[in-house]
């Protein structure tokens, strides 16, 4: 009786397997083909949308507040071993608010968000540019006011829910000259370069639109600041900054109508951290494109909720695979 069972155990099994094996070859020969398709829609929206990168590299040209460690890095092996022809690894030193740098919260307020305690719906978002570069071209101390802000709105339509405020001053292109950066005086010590005023900040959190705000200059403080007014009011909203962005780019952001993917170093208890910053637009929305200048204002959301599910993940993947092999057979 025992053997019987066993037996008809054993028939069970074997009819199974000999039905499972048709079905997962099907469910191979979906998921083969579905993986295609992904990557067809992948290059599709590839073809229609253009990716800059708007920070900085951290080199030698690296920029730091006044006094503060350099970013050094240090090659502590470079060569090769019996298992490996080539291998090499590096020591890094630098001051957490160099270079394109995120200012959490925490910064300036104990119960502000440290950089790892940001949301990640606060990090992919619609981005806006305000450009005051007619307004600080013989102007240095230049203080952007509530109604610079308001007469964005005017032309360009409202600020996105949930977005990051990108202002150029036109101080990219000084990146190069550290004494013209950061407008150092005779003394070493003072700094002058544009800023956001007390009141524009106030404006900002009383909208409870944005979650970020990104400057081309060193600070979102204005260069002679003593106290940092406009750090603790932002952060006191947890509102974080991105200061040092590079707004100098061949291609040049429009007013609305492009994304950012905001990709701090998440440091656990950290209150600052270098950046990498992505931005994201169509090229029917490309500023630099005379042919399509007509449609520079029209905004487009990709990471709003009604295209979320259908563009949010490719975008992604697309960053993420920028340099993966498109012809790898499966």
């Amino acid at each position: 009786m025992t053997m019987f069972i066993i037996n008809i155990i054993l028939f069970i099994s074997l009819i199974l397997k000999l039905k499972c094996v048709p079905v997962t070859s099907k469910y191979n020969m979906i998921k083969h083909k579905k993986i295609h398709q992904n990557f067809n829609k992948i290059d599709e929206l590839k073809q229609q949308i253009i990716i800059i990168d708007i920070g900085y590299s951290f080199d030698e040209n690296n920029i730091q507040w006044v006094g503060k460690s350099p970013f050094t890095i240090t090659k502590t092996y470079n060569g090769t071993n019996n298992f490996l022809p080539f291998y090499t690894f590096n020591d890094i030193k630098m001051f957490d608010y160099s270079g394109t740098h995120l200012d959490a919260p925490y910064q300036f307020d104990k119960k502000g968000w440290k950089v790892a305690d940001i949301p990640l719906n606060n990090l992919l978002v619609p981005g806006c540019l305000l450009d005051m570069r007619n307004e600080t071209t013989n102007n240095p101390e230049f203080l952007l006011k509530p109604e610079h802000i308001i007469e964005w709105e005017n032309e360009y339509g409202p600020i996105p829910n949930n977005s990051v405020l990108l202002i150029n001053f036109g101080w990219s292109s000084r990146w190069y000259n550290k004494n013209s950066y950061l407008g150092l005086m005779n003394d070493g010590t003072r700094c002058h370069f544009p800023g956001i005023s007390k009141e524009a900040a106030e404006w900002i959190i009383k909208t409870e639109k944005i979650v970020g705000v990104g400057v081309d200059t060193a600070s979102v403080d204005a260069g002679a600041t003593a106290d940092f007014e406009v750090h603790q009011i932002l952060s006191s909203a947890n509102i974080y900054n991105i200061e040092n962005v590079n707004l100098n780019n061949d291609i040049e952001l429009p007013a609305q109508g492009f994304n950012l993917i905001v990709m701090p170093m998440k440091i656990t208890e950290g209150s600052g951290a270098p950046c990498r910053i992505i931005a994201i637009l169509s090229k029917n929305n490309n500023k630099s494109d005379d042919n399509n200048s007509s449609n520079s204002n029209r905004s487009y959301n990709v990471f709003s909720n009604a295209n979320r599910e259908q563009i949010f993940v490719p975008v992604l993947f697309i960053v993420l695979l920028i340099s993966w092999n498109r012809n790898k057979k499966y």
